[in-house]
């Protein structure tokens, strides 16, 4: 636990630099793939070139939010992670088919130390929204029809200019799910 709350307190600052994001997610889901017997993994990835971001904190980030997914996720199942543009902002979505949100209200998934799960120390989501909260980007928990939960990760394509946030910090985006 001390270590959880070390991670979400000390995130460093953000060292941005272009990213070919759709490299970094391959990277990180090729970490995946066999992880868990059963469960496969499928990328399928838009052409985006570059994105201004800090590469290891999305990075972790990304490993969060896939080992939500693989956990959940049955055998015979597929994780599906999706990277693509709308308009000047980079999306990653991570769709599993578990059983999909435990909680009425998503939103208390991102607060620090609030666990669904008996075991885990609560701070993976929280890590996941604070790292995109910095980056000017947004992080959403939906329902995946016909089951599971899609995670969509948005990050602009160029980061805001200075002492202007694209998104005020702590914030969850309320946008209706993308079809």
């Amino acid at each position: 636990m001390v270590d959880a709350f070390s991670l979400y307190a000390k995130l460093p600052p953000l060292a941005r630099r272009p990213v070919a994001i759709n490299d970094l997610v391959q990277k990180v889901a090729a970490l995946y793939f066999g992880v868990k017997e059963g469960v496969s993994l499928r990328v399928e990835a838009e052409e985006l070139g570059e994105v201004l971001l800090d590469p290891e904190q999305f990075r972790q980030a990304l490993a969060n939010i896939l080992d939500n997914a693989f956990e959940a996720s049955p055998p015979g199942s597929e994780v599906v992670v999706r990277v693509q543009r709308d308009g000047d902002t980079a999306v990653v979505e991570v769709a599993d088919s578990g059983p999909g949100l435990s909680v009425d209200d998503p939103e208390l998934l991102f607060q620090p130390f609030f666990s669904s799960k008996g075991r885990g120390s609560g701070v993976g989501l929280a890590v996941v929204q604070r790292i995109l909260t910095d980056h000017g980007g947004t992080v959403r928990l939906e329902p995946n029809h016909p089951t599971g939960v899609r995670a969509v990760l948005r990050v602009p394509l160029s980061a805001p200019p200075p002492g202007v946030p694209s998104t005020p910090a702590g914030s969850v985006d309320r946008s209706p799910p993308a079809r």
